[in-house]
């Protein structure tokens, strides 16, 4: 069984330095208080939790040691000892020797076996640039073009920076011709949570660090944890546009690697008192909390821009090398729309 520990220096399981169970998924996360775990070495988890007693193993050849120490114990021995060895002694020195000789023989081998080749370096490589909204749709749509045209996928490069020649991302204003699809920006708390609506001036005031304890809303009383991606992120970009354009979200506020991440914490066991920011196509099976005025997110709202922290997916190409350009243009075609909705973004078109 895998354990962690929970280091939230405030959490009961932390301070008792309680174990507990691992396992992918929800069990990453304290289910005292919602953070991360962290996974216990196996001998700290031997340590926590007494292990049976091990079989008897068999007897290692040399009392335990191996050749080389066996060989210098001998001889250390031999030269302290005033009488003669034995006349069976140098025989187990033979013996000692040759296992010595053997093991280099077999460290030998190892040095000289050939190493695994390395990927070829493709120097015609297609750069695709990707951001945290357009990772898994770059990736998908690269795969299909790829299949389709025949092309190995090694010629194409994924990275989130350098020079592009082809650019996947997610903006709020976008020139019509690039837009492939649309995602948006969406409030999340646990399913047990009662909540269904917030004002947006509710959220900021949650993640400016004005508002602290669900009390505040009619809940029962327990403090609130707001959890969004990173600062670089274009969950985060688009809140500081939007949401967050008189003020930033407040130091404390958690910050995960991802959407996916943040909505793993939320509906965590642990995740109770939690509310995040994320992605739209990364909210199941998170609850999504209404934001008032607008209209409920949804595909319907998000496709056609009503909703308010709606954004378009883009795709971009102003290289001339045949490559980039079919891999941009199959991205905007209609082929690619399957791929839209499979990722669980909005099509260019609406539902």
């Amino acid at each position: 069984m895998t354990t962690g520990i929970c280091r939230n220096a405030g959490c009961a399981n932390a301070r008792d330095a309680k174990p507990i169970e691992r396992y992918p998924g929800p069990g990453e996360y304290c289910p005292e208080c919602g953070d991360a775990l962290e996974p216990l070495a196996p001998a700290a988890a031997a340590e926590a939790t007494p292990a049976p007693a091990p079989a008897a193993a068999p007897a290692a050849p040399f009392g335990g040691l191996t050749a080389l120490e066996a060989l210098a114990q001998f001889d250390a021995g031999a030269a302290a000892a005033e009488q003669p060895a034995p006349a069976q002694r140098p025989r187990k020195r033979v013996a000692l020797v040759a296992a010595s000789v053997a093991l280099a023989a077999v460290a030998a081998v190892a040095l000289l076996r050939p190493t695994a080749a390395k990927p070829p370096v493709v120097s015609n490589a297609v750069h695709v640039c990707r951001s945290s909204l357009t990772e898994r749709f770059a990736a998908d749509v690269v795969r299909a073009y790829a299949d389709k045209a025949g092309i190995a996928p090694a010629r194409f490069e994924t990275a989130r920076g350098g020079s592009c020649d082809v650019r996947f991302s997610a903006q709020q204003v976008a020139k019509g011709g690039d837009v492939v699809g649309h995602d948006g920006i969406v409030v999340v708390v646990n399913p047990a949570n009662p909540l269904t609506r917030l004002t947006e001036d509710d959220v900021r005031l949650v993640f400016s660090g004005a508002i602290t304890d669900w009390a505040e809303f009619g809940e029962p009383p327990g403090r609130i944890v707001p959890i969004m991606p990173p600062t670089a992120s274009d969950e985060a970009r688009t809140l500081a546009h939007t949401l967050f354009a008189q003020g930033g979200a407040a130091a404390g506020v958690r910050r995960l690697a991802s959407s996916a991440d943040v909505v793993r914490a939320v509906v965590s066991p642990g995740g109770r008192g939690t509310i995040g920011l994320v992605a739209f196509s990364a909210a199941v099976p998170a609850k999504v909390v209404a934001l008032a005025p607008f209209p409920a997110p949804s595909s319907l709202s998000i496709g056609d821009l009503r909703y308010a922290l709606s954004v378009a997916l883009t795709v971009e190409s102003a290289s001339h090398d045949g490559a980039a350009a079919g891999l941009a243009a199959f991205a905007r075609s209609e082929d690619a729309q399957a791929i839209v909705l499979r990722d669980g973004f909005v099509p260019k078109r609406g539902i």
